[in-house]
């Protein structure tokens, strides 16, 4: 089963490349397009899409994020760089950002 879950984690990374990467020339581009575009297998097909859409909600946070670090690393709180993402025990995404060592605490998730 882990392998299973590995592979429709890796087809929804590829799907989400294809969209990006069709962003200019077809913006309309959807998930469930790009997965037929690639051939993603019917018995991969539902997970790779849930991974797709995964990651595409990441990628959105993941800039929110950086521009949380700047802020704190300008405030001197934190030094610059990017946070360590994680997976809660739920399966939403979250990221720890390591403070400065002069912090009370020591990271923020």
């Amino acid at each position: 089963m882990a392998a299973a879950a590995a592979l429709a984690v890796l087809w929804g990374r590829r799907i989400v490349d294809l969209v990006e990467e069709r962003l200019e020339e077809r913006p309309w581009l959807s998930a469930e397009e790009a997965a037929e575009r690639l051939g993603c297998p019917p018995i991969t097909h539902r997970r790779a899409l849930i991974a797709a859409h995964s990651e595409q909600r990441i990628g959105g946070v993941r800039l929110y994020v950086l521009g949380v670090v700047q802020e704190l690393a300008g405030a001197g709180m934190t030094e610059p760089g990017r946070p360590d993402g994680v997976e809660r025990s739920s399966g939403a995404p979250a990221a720890v950002i390591r403070l400065a060592s002069r912090q009370e605490a020591a990271a923020v998730v």
